[in-house]
């Protein structure tokens, strides 16, 4: 089992991919079909002033998760030694295309 840091780092890291891809998604199914339907000189205005006003902790926070991540996959190929680095491997290897 995953203990200490680690299980830390993992739940960091899976609640923040759930906020940023529920904030993408939102995005992209909300409010570019908005965009869509305005003029393109209005579509590029009403952009423009959504990234001036886009919150800045939260914008670093979504970005920071990638962080997160890499930091997880430094933990875990530092601990390839353990049980549970074997079923991870795994999944990874499920999931990833083939040679």
């Amino acid at each position: 089992m995953i203990d200490g840091y680690a299980r830390l780092l993992t739940l960091i890291a899976a609640a923040g991919a759930s906020l940023a891809a529920g904030f993408y998604f939102t995005f992209s199914t909300v409010v570019m079909r908005a965009l869509d339907r305005l003029p393109k000189s209005e579509a590029v205005s009403a952009m423009q002033s959504m990234n001036k006003t886009a919150p800045a902790p939260w914008v670093v926070a979504c970005l920071s998760i990638g962080l997160v991540c890499v930091a997880l996959s430094v933990v875990g190929f530092r601990q390839l030694d353990e049980p549970w680095s074997v079923s991870c491997s795994s999944a990874v290897r499920s999931i990833s295309p083939a040679s």
